[in-house]
């Protein structure tokens, strides 16, 4: 059993749903919950989401629920999910979504079925003409690579085996959710509002693409005139079942593996008829819902994509996550109610299962430094020595920049020069300059959020800034990246210790700072404990004082073979004059590689835009501009 974890820190997962039987099914296979007497983590300043938290599997999961479907709704959130839960590692969107039956490379989907992003494709992006809307064909569409997380947990899912595997444990806990199968660590028996119930065969009916979902009794609607796909219908079928509609069974597709699942059921083994199917591929996400036979296949033909859902493409604008959907319906306009929780409990099942597989982060260093806070004399030692919290630092820079977005910053992890920086044993320092207003602030963050995938390496930033009397000395830059060192490698604190007993702490603050301060910093990183320390300051120019002795350092300590220095800058003389003497550097000008900028450009204003909400004036619908 989990114990409750300290803080908001400790949470590695997060679940987030659109509607309220997705948020419930997952937590009837929530072990236990920290928030049944009160929210005891509360949340990030400007956040308004609420949260729900608990534990599945021995990991700490935070659950959300948006406000609403679409992309704005799931952007925001998102963007508040994460300054509230900046150590998240994984993040799963789970619920309900349109499949596509057949799928271009042969597999025949099922009403029930689960599906895993691959990819995300935004589907609807485009230009409206007067008449008709083209799609915009670009890279761009494609919301980025996954993280190499979520993409070697993807990996794996890609197997027989593991995909077996997570089917076999998926049709179990699906039964747990129904409340078919007790459990002593599952709590299924609190749960019986919602039906979770298998639909069956009979209410799963793929038509021809040419039968349309309309009244096919005699009606006065519009109804009575539709006999092609671009024949209008009327309003009141779009609520309503097939059995509602008397759709003619006459008009089914005949099925394989349909067949099979009926045969099952004749042969009463619903367990085996009602286990889902895990298929994993491109997802298409857009604020479009497709209800079009026609024109689901021509978008899965065009993209490739297996399913179509809202929320995957707002949510991805600012964390990276896998998508884990129950297949409702076939997007052909046809739709029977009765599948929509069954759906949403077969996507629980398999987030779950999903998170069963998942390899747990090692929180050693978080725990010592908690343990360290609590000793009086390196409490007393570390909160002089703190000057900022550099990750705050970060989710406030964020935050006032509309959040960081994994297509402003996908570029430079991919450029050349930065995959030499990162391979080369022998390349210690990244040099990223650029003239004001080329987005330098933001691609270190991007950097620091890629290299941060790797939890072994050790990784401690700073963001200089001239306008911040505390944030713009060359001594206060190494207390900061000292005390985030500490931070992840507890053992270092004896360094600042030492010379704390010996000072006090005067020793942070004087005219004299500077020296003490990279006399601790150079010992910490000869500290043979302490290995792939990477250091990153964003705005060297920022540095207003005592920055040649900032520069000096660098330059010197980058010759070390124990660390690796990012550094961004504007094109200021002094700082290229300080750096050319450093050895094996790479540089990266932002102004060489201004097609790349243009894009991140263009991918920030068009989210920005998309997060706009409709407003009324006069009557009239339109956009902010």
């Amino acid at each position: 059993m989990a114990s409750r974890p300290d803080g908001r820190d400790d949470f590695e997962i997060a679940i987030v749903c659109t509607r309220p039987f997705e948020y419930d099914a997952i937590l009837r296979i929530t072990d236990q919950h920290w928030d049944e007497i009160g929210d005891a983590y509360g949340r990030a300043i400007g956040d308004k989401n609420f949260y729900t938290t608990g534990s599945i599997a021995d990991f700490d999961v935070v659950v959300l629920l948006l406000p609403g479907g679409g992309k704005a709704n799931a952007a925001g959130a998102a963007a508040s999910l994460r300054s509230s839960y900046p150590r998240l590692s994984l993040v799963l969107l789970t619920g309900i979504c349109g499949g596509v039956p057949n799928t271009t490379s042969g597999d025949e989907i099922l009403l029930g079925d689960v599906i895993v992003s691959k990819a995300v494709v935004q589907y609807d992006l485009g230009y409206q003409y007067p008449d008709r809307f083209v799609e915009k064909d670009t890279i761009e569409t494609s919301l980025g690579k996954p993280t190499k997380n979520i993409g070697s947990l993807i990996a794996l899912f890609e197997t027989e085996f593991k995909r077996e595997r997570l089917e076999s444990r998926a049709a179990e806990l699906l039964e747990i959710i129904q409340g078919n199968h007790q459990s002593n660590d599952l709590q299924s028996n609190r749960w019986r509002k919602i039906s979770y119930a298998y639909p069956g065969t009979v209410r799963d009916k793929l038509f021809d693409n040419n039968y349309r979902h309309k009244h096919h009794s005699p009606s006065a609607c519009l109804c009575m005139n539709c006999y092609s796909n671009s024949d209008p219908t009327c309003d009141d079928t779009r609520n309503r079942d097939c059995h509602e509609l008397c759709c003619d069974d006459a008009f089914l597709v005949k099925r394989e593996r349909h067949g099979e699942k009926k045969r099952w059921e004749l042969d009463n083994q619903f367990k085996q008829a009602q286990a889902p199917a895990i298929f994993v591929g491109r997802v298409g996400s857009g604020d479009r819902v497709v209800r079009s036979s026609e024109e689901r296949d021509r978008i899965s033909r065009q993209k490739g994509v297996i399913a179509f859902e809202m929320e995957g493409a707002g949510l991805w604008d600012e964390l990276p996550c896998i998508i884990i959907k129950g297949v409702c319906n076939y997007a052909d306009g046809h739709q029977d109610g009765m599948w929509q929780c069954f759906a949403a409990a077969s996507a629980a099942a398999v987030t779950r299962g999903l998170i069963e597989q998942y390899i747990k982060t090692d929180k050693m260093a978080s725990i010592q430094f908690t343990h360290l806070l609590r000793k009086k004399e390196h409490q007393e030692c570390l909160a002089n020595l703190r000057v900022t919290d550099p990750r705050v630092d970060k989710i406030r820079i964020q935050e006032t920049k509309g959040g960081l977005l994994l297509n402003v910053y996908d570029w430079i992890v991919s450029h050349p020069d930065f995959q030499q920086w990162q391979d080369d044993a022998e390349c210690r320092l990244l040099w990223i300059k650029g003239d004001p207003g080329k987005g330098k602030t933001m691609l270190l963050c991007g950097i620091i959020d890629e290299l941060s995938q790797d939890h072994t390496r050790v990784i401690s930033y700073f963001f200089c800034q001239a306008t911040e009397e505390r944030l713009r000395k060359a001594a206060n830059v190494l207390r900061g990246l000292i005390w985030h060192l500490i931070g992840q490698q507890p053992s270092l604190v004896s360094y600042v210790q030492e010379r704390y007993d010996q000072s006090g702490k005067d020793i942070f603050n004087d005219h004299n700072a500077w020296y003490p301060m990279s006399e601790i910093l150079t010992a910490m990183l000869a500290d043979e404990n302490l290995e792939d320390a990477i250091l990153i300051i964003d705005g060297l120019d920022e540095c207003v004082d005592d920055r040649s002795l900032l520069l000096d350092f660098i330059t010197q300590s980058s010759s070390s073979q124990r660390v690796k220095w990012v550094i961004s800058s504007r094109n200021w003389p002094d700082i290229e004059q300080k750096l050319d003497s450093a050895p094996r550097k790479i540089r990266i000008s932002l102004e060489l590689n201004e097609e790349s900028v243009a894009a991140a450009v263009r991918s920030y204003i068009q989210h920005q835009v998309h997060k706009l909400a409709p407003f009324t004036i006069r009557g009239r619908q339109t956009y902010a501009r």
